[in-house]
């Protein structure tokens, strides 16, 4: 009683509220997914409704202490979101892909900083003076060409996406941020000379680039680290256990050293691809089954720290401006780079719908803008940044699931386990059984053998009842002893096999079975009993990769 007493002693009402709410977030976000995966919306909208109404915008249960002691837990999910979107990007197709790739990149980007731009100055112009005008322009602008990766590729994911645009999607995520930091820091350093502040346009420049830069350097180098290490392993656990610790130690080391630890982890999951690509698949499927619950987390915080405050008749003209030319821009940039570059149709299409969100880089850089020009123009960006990421957070999701099913990429991204998972039995069994009569001679079931590919036949009696198997040993047996063959017949050689599957048995089911007992075929049986054929594992082999190449086939990659 002494040891519960002491034990229960250490834990403070504080720590149980803590203990309590995780827990009530834990199963609150998955009871939501249930429901919003039937009604076919993104899971991870769910995720940010919750944050929502327990949040600053909701119910308050979490205080602006319990969410900035969380800081570093968001950090480690972003870290696995950027270090599994560097994982998807494939070398080969980006060379391929390459030329679209680029185009729309940069169009995409420049399109919504300069519509976004021209509007808020025009805007601007209805309540401020012209340099104040042009200073919340510029800096509007270079955060709108942002786009949210973690919501996006959790959309990906979840609807197992795999295509042209897929690939597009993922390759302008990963660089849209880079993009939009170097905007930032280019139009910070002419706002500060139009306000008349003197600045050091060479430090401007130059601190994102040494974010950028040493990044990727840590990235790389770590990814260099991490497959020496791998290629001594062959145990999954261990193998994720390494690289989530190496990404762990990736964003420590980009914060220690002040660089984009975002951009450290993307690269540090693309290089460990180029390394090593078999056991990049396996890290990236270990991270689907593992890491849904700090994913789970990390959106209802981000929901969480959403706050909807009362905002005026002017900030709300530039917040809903900032949508319509955001969203105007990108469209806008897209499909001229998708055109340029003869991209698909699908590509210009639905694409723009695909980059609306907005989250961790646009909502840093508004808060540096707000440090850095105090006062009007500071308090605009932050307040229109902030709400229209509250915005397109709960809308761009489910735009992303739209466009991806529209472009009949959802559900392409299959894996051996996949279809294994999908598919019985009775979609492989082939029309032609392997069934013979017990009183078969062993002549005509040599000749049977002769004019068909199976290896093993199913044995019955009279009455249709199964009793056994015939195979090649059972046959070598037989045939050892010449002056017998002319009597024999199926029912003396056959072996009693009582392992069965039914048509409607799942096929990772039927392999397990085969393992276990270390054969390479299961008789299939009916529910009466009947014997319906031999399933061979070399059928199953042979069925999945048709599978995989019909999926692959339809990817158009």
């Amino acid at each position: 009683m002494e040891v519960f007493h002491d034990l229960f002693s250490r834990i403070s009402v504080e720590q149980l509220n803590v203990l309590l709410l995780l827990g009530v977030v834990l199963f609150g976000g998955t009871i939501g997914s249930v429901y919003f995966k039937k009604a076919r919306i993104p899971q991870v909208i769910a995720y940010i409704l919750l944050g929502i109404l327990v949040g600053k915008s909701g119910l308050r249960l979490f205080s602006e202490d319990f969410l900035s002691s969380f800081e570093p837990f968001n950090y480690l999910a972003l870290g696995l979101i950027s270090f599994a979107l560097g994982g998807e990007l494939d070398l080969s197709l980006l060379k391929k892909h390459g030329k679209v790739l680029t185009w729309v990149l940069f169009l995409e980007a420049f399109g919504a900083f300069i519509m976004v731009g021209i509007g808020f100055f025009l805007l601007g112009r209805l309540f401020f003076d012209p340099a104040t005008s042009l200073v919340i322009a510029l800096l509007a602008g270079s955060i709108s060409s942002a786009t949210a990766a973690a919501g996006t590729t959790d959309v990906v994911w979840e609807y197992r996406a795999k295509g042209v645009l897929t690939t597009t999607l993922l390759g302008v995520i990963a660089l849209d941020d880079v993009l939009a930091l170097l905007l930032f820091a280019v139009t910070s350093s002419i706002s500060f000379a139009l306000m008349g502040v003197s600045t050091n346009v060479l430090a401007t420049i130059g601190r994102p680039l040494y974010e950028i830069g040493g990044a990727s350097l840590v990235g790389w180098g770590a990814a260099w680290l991490l497959s020496r290490q791998l290629s001594r392993y062959t145990e999954e656990e261990r193998i994720f256990v390494f690289t989530t610790g190496m990404v762990v130690l990736v964003l420590g080391l980009s914060l220690a050293l002040d660089l984009d630890m975002l951009m450290a982890a993307t690269v540090m999951g693309f290089a460990l691809r180029q390394y090593a690509p078999r056991k990049t698949e396996v890290i990236l499927r270990l991270l689907e089954k593992f890491a849904g619950p700090i994913y789970l987390l990390f959106f209802v915080f981000v929901g969480a720290s959403l706050e909807v405050a009362s905002i005026s008749l002017s900030a709300l003209v530039f917040i809903a401006a900032f949508l319509l030319f955001r969203i105007g821009g990108k469209t806008v940039g897209t499909r001229m780079g998708a055109w340029i570059s003869g991209a698909p149709e699908k590509v210009g299409r639905y694409l723009p719908l695909c980059l609306l969100s907005q989250s961790g880089v646009a909502i840093g850089l508004s808060l540096i803008a707000y440090q850095r020009f105090p006062g009007t123009i500071g308090q605009t960006i932050l307040v229109v940044v902030t709400t229209t990421v509250f915005v397109v957070q709960l809308v761009g999701p489910a735009l992303v699931k739209v466009a991806l099913e529209k472009a009949g990429e959802a559900g392409l991204n299959v894996t051996e386990e996949d279809i294994l998972t999908r598919h019985s039995v009775a979609d492989v069994l082939p029309a032609d059984r392997a069934v013979v009569p017990n009183t078969i001679r062993l002549s005509e079931l040599l000749r049977l053998y002769a004019e068909h590919d199976w290896n093993v036949w199913a044995v019955v009696d009279a009455e249709g009842r199964y009793r056994g198997v015939v195979g090649f040993e059972n046959l070598r047996e037989a045939l050892a002893e010449p002056e017998l063959q002319e009597f024999v017949i199926a029912e003396d050689i056959l072996t009693p096999f009582p392992e069965t599957v039914h048509p409607h048995t799942p096929l990772h089911e039927a392999l397990r079975i085969m393992r276990r007992r270390n054969v390479d075929f299961l008789p299939v049986l009916d529910d009466r009993g009947h014997v319906l054929g031999i399933l061979e594992e070399r059928m199953v082999r042979h069925f999945v990769r048709r599978e995989l190449l019909s999926a692959q086939a339809r990817t158009g990659l």
